[in-house]
């Protein structure tokens, strides 16, 4: 009996030794998670879910329950540190002050998950949930790798579809309707470019309640740059220009006789038009022609067979062709100036995450959310509202709807606030 009871307490001992081995790790033991749920876990921490251990001083201290009185998190294996966002000994002021600074437990906060301990040193994310408002704030810090960018956007998707997203448009989308798994937002910085920058970078997204939700999902978060620049191109133009302009032209040293022409009678001018008309260079009437058709009436003969046709044939043997040549050469000068905008996508220095969200992990989020879509039913009454009349023709006779007489709806509320 006596070694019996040694057994067991050197068990215990035994049990008490692993344990406190345990609560040095880091990380969740994979072994405890379940089955559906085989993801890698290595370096995340997520002080929510059920799984979850106390760090010791050996990592990072007391982030998990305490980081709103922290002003450093010691990275683990590394003789580093980084300032927490509300900081004032050494923190980058990249971030709104009110963004920055909300993160009291005593306003709502508590923490969901980080990544301080995984070995991708630039995978530096934690998030922080508002349990009061829904809002789901996340932490970036990019410790180096960044190059010159503007229009740094975030976006966030669900591998399976919730109702987390349903509250982020103008209005509340009932679960029973749709379910949004995408969002997306610019990058949280006080700086006018909403460029990512070194040290801390974020957003922050509202989330509405969704109950049954399966525990089995993933989120991932991504970044992008919407990069727009300012075009303004300006400068100056040169042309140079040669080259030849020829004219063809003829003259005629006959051409004066154009006046003396009707001065030609007799048998010879007959014998010239006849022989025009003959050989077709002359169109026109083809009966013969005699003098003394010419000879009684210039004006009738020159009207019947065309004094210009007459003339041309008369003259056409005489005609020398004639070549004038111009050298052409000029140059231009001016200027061109091009405005506008310039757009282009490009990857982000931030780098993406995927990790498990679902309930066993982060517990019950969102603040409230409508099961189906409400029922308003209006008052079909109107009252009659009195005017004066305009005159003694004119009346105008005005009513007004009561309004809303009753309204149906079925509000789902987080357990977790109960009562509220």
């Amino acid at each position: 009996m006596k070694n019996r009871r040694t057994l067991s307490l050197l068990s215990c001992m035994a049990f008490a030794t692993l344990l406190s081995c345990q609560d040095d790790l880091a990380l969740v033991d994979n072994s405890a998670l379940p089955t559906n749920e085989a993801v890698d876990l290595n370096g995340v921490v997520y002080p929510s879910s059920k799984f979850y251990r106390p760090m010791t001083k050996g990592t990072t201290g007391n982030f998990e329950t305490d980081w709103e009185t922290m002003d450093k998190i010691e990275l683990p294996d590394k003789d580093a540190i980084i300032y927490t966002p509300w900081s004032t000994s050494g923190s980058d002021s990249n971030l709104p002050k009110d963004f920055a600074f909300d993160v009291k437990k005593e306003d709502g906060w508590k923490m969901l998950l980080h990544t301080f301990n995984v070995a991708n040193e630039k995978m530096r994310y934690f998030v922080l949930y508002n349990q009061r408002t829904g809002i789901m704030k996340v932490f970036y810090y990019l410790a180096d790798g960044a190059f010159p960018n503007n229009g740094g956007a975030w976006e966030v998707e669900f591998t399976t579809p919730q109702a987390l997203f349903n509250h982020t448009g103008e209005l509340a989308i009932p679960i029973n309707l749709s379910t949004i798994n995408n969002w997306g937002c610019t990058n949280v910085v006080r700086a006018e470019n909403k460029a990512f920058y070194l040290g801390w970078n974020g957003f922050q997204i509202q989330l509405a309640y969704t109950p049954n939700t399966n525990s089995g999902y993933l989120i991932d978060v991504s970044s992008h740059c919407l990069n727009t620049a300012d075009l303004d191109l300006f400068g100056s133009n040169y042309s140079y220009s040669e080259g030849t302009i020829l004219t063809y032209g003829s003259s005629n040293p006959l051409s004066g006789l154009a006046s003396d022409l009707t001065a030609v009678f007799g048998s010879t001018a007959k014998d010239f038009i006849d022989d025009q008309i003959s050989s077709g260079k002359l169109k026109g009437k083809t009966e013969s022609v005699s003098t003394k058709s010419l000879a009684g009436g210039i004006a009738g003969a020159v009207l019947n067979y065309g004094a210009n046709l007459i003339f041309n044939a008369f003259t056409s043997s005489f005609s020398q062709t004639t070549t004038s040549k111009m050298d052409l050469q000029f140059i231009t000068k001016g200027e061109i100036e091009i405005q506008g905008e310039l757009s282009f996508n490009s990857n982000s220095p931030a780098i993406s995450l995927r990790l498990p969200f679902g309930k066993d992990y982060v517990g019950e989020l969102g603040v409230w959310n409508l099961s189906e879509q409400p029922i308003i039913y209006l008052d079909p009454r109107a009252d009659y509202v009195p005017n004066p009349p305009f005159d003694e023709m004119w009346h105008e006779y005005n009513y007004q709807l009561r309004g809303v007489s009753r309204y149906d709806y079925d509000l789902l509320v987080n357990p977790d606030l109960k009562p509220y």
